[in-house]
């Protein structure tokens, strides 16, 4: 018998991470629902819609990019250090991994169908325009994660999804900007016309799963070592509430790839509360894409104002100015915690 098929049964702390973790995402899910039925029966306001979409867009986006950073296939370190080199039929090995990802493609495809849904609202035919959002949610996730897999697998298909990302960024984008026009014609949009579209979506994300199990043996294991390396510093990460580690973590994987290298500069002479900060400054200018990104995430706020109600704006904007800290004062968080310094 393999070591894959000899793993002990979940214990009682795995059954109580599993139910915890299900209890937190129905609280989370909890006011999307409420939001749902109250719109079953009235139709959104088309400005309100217009922003819905483009907000939904942007954080779709963010969801493909964080896949394809991020792996999005890995595996634990145990099984990173004994099984993954091992002579053990890949696809077996990566069973566990694949059906956690479609679990997080589910949950999240779910989300997606329901805030759809509130975003545009239901003025006749609840339960079928529930379903076909639910549907839409579904494949655009599940199929999102089946094509970031194809990307890990083969370099053709990561940039058929990058192409994807900077797409639907775009739309987003545009669907900002003239978030009225937009939202009349997506509501003028009738049921059987996106529920066609709906289906032949469905479809796709059923050859784009199946293509992406066919293509499990495919992936190196050395792509998966460094995905598997990034997650677990994600965890430690999120664990230690240290966002600054990531910001670490994503420049480390920049300069492993494709064997950059650094040239030694001298260090400028600059007072001690720049000096710290002087190596976050030099990563932002030479990374413009990821500066023209935090430039840009400045209007999300406002976004989610027009979109949405309550506090929803508020924890956006917290959340987005944690993010810019974490990646313009990771130098300073760094040397302040270095005992040596």
């Amino acid at each position: 018998m393999s070591i894959v098929a000899r793993r002990t049964a979940p214990g009682w702390g795995d059954r109580y991470a599993l139910g915890f973790g299900g209890l937190v995402v129905v609280l989370l899910l909890a006011p999307v629902v409420r939001d749902v039925l109250k719109v079953l029966g009235h139709a959104g306001d088309p400005g309100r819609a217009g922003a819905g979409l483009a907000l939904l867009g942007l954080l779709y986006a963010g969801f493909l990019t964080l896949a394809r950073v991020h792996g999005p296939l890995s595996v634990s370190a145990a099984d990173a250090s004994w099984v993954l080199l091992s002579p053990l039929p890949r696809r077996r090995v990566l069973r566990r991994p694949a059906l956690v990802l479609l679990g997080v493609g589910v949950a999240g495809g779910l989300a997606l169908g329901l805030g759809l849904l509130a975003t545009l609202g239901a003025p006749d035919q609840g339960v079928l325009r529930l379903a076909v959002a639910l549907t839409f949610g579904l494949s655009m996730t599940v199929g999102g994660l089946a094509v970031a897999v194809l990307g890990q697998a083969s370099a053709s298909w990561d940039g058929r999804l990058r192409t994807a990302i900077v797409v639907v960024a775009a739309a987003a984008v545009v669907a900002a900007v003239v978030s009225r026009p937009v939202g009349r014609a997506v509501q003028g949009v009738p049921v059987s016309g996106a529920g066609a579209a709906a289906a032949a979506c469905a479809v796709a994300t059923v050859a784009a799963v199946r293509l992406a199990r066919s293509r499990l043996e495919r992936i190196h294991a050395r792509d998966l070592l460094e995905a598997s390396t990034r997650v677990n510093r994600v965890a430690t990460a999120t664990t230690l509430l240290d966002p600054g580690a990531l910001t670490w973590t994503i420049e480390d994987a920049h300069w492993r790839s494709r064997s950059r290298s650094l040239r030694s500069r001298r260090w400028p002479s600059l007072p001690a509360a720049f000096a710290v900060a002087w190596q976050d400054w030099v990563r932002l200018g030479r990374r413009k894409g990821r500066l023209a990104v935090l430039v840009a995430s400045a209007g999300l706020p406002a976004l989610a104002a027009r979109a949405m109600d309550g506090t929803a704006p508020v924890a956006m904007a917290s959340l987005g100015a944690l993010l810019v800290a974490a990646s313009c004062a990771a130098g300073a968080r760094r040397d302040a915690g270095d005992p040596a310094l």
